[in-house]
């Protein structure tokens, strides 16, 4: 079994992010890309809260109709635009 994640984990690490290093405070503009699964759009939203924080000027989140009531809100001025 060992050997069998030993080998799973070399082969995926190919594909695994690697995160940059950057300075948010100098960060104008963030787009998101959300994948067309309705709990990865719910798990963005620390992200998303976390930008609002830093004053990001422009937020682009890029999504798809499956995710539409997830970004659904009653009252549109609870929105940062």
């Amino acid at each position: 079994m060992f050997l069998v994640s030993l080998l799973r984990r070399i082969a995926f690490s190919y594909y695994d992010y690697k995160a940059y290093n950057f300075n948010i405070e100098k960060t104008d503009f963030v787009v998101i890309h959300i994948p067309d699964q309705i709990g990865d759009a719910m798990a963005i939203f620390p992200v998303i809260r976390a930008l609002e924080l830093h004053k990001i000027k422009h937020l682009l989140i890029v999504t798809s109709t499956i995710n539409l009531e997830v970004f659904n809100v009653g009252n549109a001025a609870n929105l940062l635009i």
